[in-house]
């Protein structure tokens, strides 16, 4: 007979239901748990913020396809504070775990004033506005 304790409704209310659920069940059946990787997001989502190395935090925005969120997060955050190359040219051009990172050439608005963008298989987030 499953016994229900209000700790176990306060934990699955705390996290989203997928990841919660898993390791619910996972614990419940006495094995290791392990949470599912996060759902990609669509375009238009934000995802976070980043901090440069200078302190300002800047907005994760995913542009095309379906990134996953911690994913765009993680690659912003090691594009801003990795050391970098000294032969980077004007786009700041990196390869973050297999996402191409750079300062890209938008219409309209200047080099120094474009946002960042990182680009991996069709998915893709910027980085700032």
């Amino acid at each position: 007979m499953t016994t229900r304790h209000p700790r176990a409704r306060h934990f699955l209310r705390q996290w989203s239901s997928p990841i919660a659920t898993a390791i619910f069940a996972a614990a419940g059946a006495g094995v290791i748990a392990s949470a599912p990787p996060v759902d990609a997001q669509p375009p238009g989502t934000l995802c976070g913020h980043v901090e440069t190395r200078q302190g300002v935090a800047l907005p994760v925005i995913v542009l095309n396809g379906n990134p996953d969120c911690m994913t765009a997060v993680q690659v912003a955050s090691d594009y801003l504070t990795r050391p970098r190359p000294t032969d980077l040219g004007t786009l700041q051009l990196m390869n973050i775990n297999g996402w191409q990172c750079s300062v890209p050439l938008l219409p309209g608005r200047s080099h120094a004033d474009s946002y960042l963008e990182c680009d991996q298989s069709g998915d893709s987030f910027k980085i700032g506005n």
